[in-house]
């Protein structure tokens, strides 16, 4: 009875086995990926909408001038405390700090930085692919002025260009 199953796959059955698997893993490295790209896009749109909200919490508080650094404004421990925004990770482990222009083409990927000489928040992206064509610049970014200087609306998003 048990004769069948007692003598182990042969070569082309491990094969096809070997290929199955094989198939199944591609796929699932694929839809990890994607899943990836999804998340890291969600990610930047939640850390824009929580700058933006400290932005308007500083300016009611505060007064906040236009064009200042909303990085700068999510440090101070009022805006993160009362607005619990960014939970346990901090948003300070994925910010490089103040950089020159040029300097935000050495940004590390999924790095934010903050360009005081034009306003700009740069975010080094690290799946462009998930972000379509447009930001194929080298390296990929993302330009971001949130707080209203007079010539800039409240919200940009844009591709960087070299």
């Amino acid at each position: 009875m048990g004769g069948v199953w007692q003598r182990g796959l042969t070569r082309l059955e491990f094969i096809i086995a070997a290929m199955v698997v094989a198939l199944l893993v591609a796929v699932f490295l694929h839809r990890t990926e994607l899943l990836h790209g999804r998340i890291e896009a969600h990610s930047v749109r939640a850390d824009i909408d929580a700058m933006r909200t400290a932005v308007t919490l500083a300016r009611v508080r505060n007064g906040v001038e236009p064009g200042s650094n909303p990085v700068a404004l999510l440090a101070e421990e009022s805006a993160i405390s009362e607005s619990g925004l960014f939970g346990e990770r901090g948003f300070q482990d994925r910010y490089a700090g103040a950089v020159a222009a040029d300097g935000a083409v050495a940004l590390p990927r999924g790095q934010w930085a903050y360009r005081p000489e034009d306003g700009w928040l740069v975010y080094r992206i690290q799946r462009p692919r998930q972000f379509g064509d447009r930001y194929m610049d080298d390296p990929p970014r993302i330009r971001v002025r949130i707080g209203g200087r007079a010539d800039a609306p409240e919200l940009v998003v844009e591709p960087q260009q070299p």
